[in-house]
């Protein structure tokens, strides 16, 4: 808990709280050539991986990354002497393979945590059975957060799209790393039971909470499932996801983040502009070769912030890039829920309230915006904006014109009461 505290208190947290600040000014700004830095960091350990996921360009065999392997510890310690490390908040260690494959996780975990980074891993957790001595490494390594892919609550449900997948291997592992984590005392790494919700999976959702409760995990149900056009007839949930109906999907413009907040590098050192680009062709550079300075604020980068600042407008760009034909910089829809699984699934009819801190005035028509997805809501005339929503813990990002950017919130919605009231205070920009 101390040292905990320590890193908490670092002089690098700090820093990296100011930093997020300009950041997101400089997003809000819409801001071309930055000030700031990443304030996440996506590393790949490993672009290989164990499963056939039918969807996933690795699983599926078209990735057009030049690179196919792990990550060592020669290129892993070139990439991060070129970045300022300290300015980060969190760092995933994962994109497109199973990092756990990668026999040096653990150092690299521990490299980010010791400087007091959020560090979250994403595995399927089927790769073998582990044993104590290396999931007991695991806990002590300072991960914050070990999210699972489950996509179902059995075998025949769960490999339908984890293929090559042992549904109780992975239960069976996160059992035993869940007893570890009680056993130390610690509180991390919290362990998120990951659900992409699809058809044939739907029904067992009740039964995936009850067993995620029993292992001692956190439960998402997660409708962000990327499904084929031409597989939506055949994969698309029909009754189980009520996310999919207007009334639980806000659906707003969104403004794709990532080339300001993000930065996403590929296991052999290339920068990409964001974590969904798997075509080499598509790199802005590379950390092995370069310092982060010379690609965030290269000719690239920001002329694909430019692009992208002017929804598709601006002039595009002159080279082979990823972002011009993505639907994901104009609207999307991202819906989740993340809650300790022993509570019931609820959903709560929710007002967010905007005002000025000086004169408490309500605010019109600024933005409130979930920093990870990008999903925006806007208040109305009144400085409200409301909408129903499962129950579980959002940060949220608060915009207004003539105000600087507040700090994250936070909000907790609980479930339980019929209307439950969030109020944000903006204080006016000095001229």
């Amino acid at each position: 808990m101390i040292r905990r505290i320590q890193r908490f208190l670092s002089e690098s947290n700090k820093a990296a709280k100011i930093n997020s600040r300009v950041n997101a000014y400089e997003w809000w700004r819409q801001s071309y050539r930055l000030h700031s830095y990443p304030s996440t960091l996506r590393l790949d350990p490993a672009n290989i991986c164990n499963l056939k996921c039918p969807f996933c360009p690795t699983g599926n065999a078209t990735s057009k990354l030049r690179f196919r392997g792990i990550m060592q510890p020669e290129v892993f310690y070139k990439i991060v002497s070129h970045i300022p490390v300290k300015y980060l908040v969190d760092v995933h260690l994962y994109i497109w393979g199973e990092p756990l494959l990668n026999p040096h996780i653990v150092d690299y975990i521990d490299y980010f945590a010791e400087q007091g980074k959020r560090v979250f891993v994403s595995t399927n957790f089927s790769t073998k059975e582990y044993d104590n001595d290396f999931l007991e490494q695991l806990v002590k390594s300072g991960l914050f957060q070990l999210i699972l892919s489950i996509d179902g609550a059995s075998q025949r449900t769960y490999e339908r799209y984890r293929r090559n997948g042992d549904f109780e291997r992975v239960i069976k592992n996160a059992q035993r790393l869940s007893e570890i984590v009680k056993g130390s005392g610690s509180n991390t790494p919290r362990i998120v039971y990951r659900m992409l919700l699809n058809r044939f999976n739907e029904m067992e959702v009740d039964k995936a909470a009850h067993i995620a409760n029993e292992i001692g995990a956190y439960f998402l149900a997660d409708s962000s499932f990327g499904i084929p056009s031409e597989h939506v007839d055949e994969w698309a949930p029909q009754f189980g996801n009520r996310a999919h109906s207007e009334e639980f999907l806000n659906t707003g413009p969104g403004i794709c983040r990532q080339l300001w907040d993000t930065l996403t590098v590929d296991a052999n050192g290339d920068v990409f502009p964001c974590c969904i680009v798997c075509d080499s062709s598509s790199a802005l550079g590379n950390l092995t070769e370069q310092h982060l300075d010379e690609i965030r604020n290269g000719q690239k980068m920001t002329t694909l912030r430019r692009f992208i600042a002017h929804s598709g407008n601006a002039q595009e760009p002159d080279f082979y890039n990823s972002c011009t034909k993505c639907m994901l910089r104009h609207k999307y829809r991202i819906y989740f829920s993340l809650k300790k699984s022993k509570k019931a699934i609820k959903d709560v009819f929710v007002e967010f309230n905007v005002q000025d801190k000086e004169t408490e005035q309500p605010i019109s028509e600024s933005l409130i915006i979930h920093p990870q997805t990008g999903f925006q809501f806007k208040t109305d005339s009144r400085g409200k904006m409301s909408f129903k929503i499962f129950a579980g813990q959002y940060s949220m990002n608060v915009y207004a014109e003539g105000y600087l950017p507040g700090e994250n919130k936070i909000a907790n919605i609980t479930g339980i009461e019929p209307t439950q009231k969030i109020f944000f205070t903006l204080m006016k920009s000095v001229p």
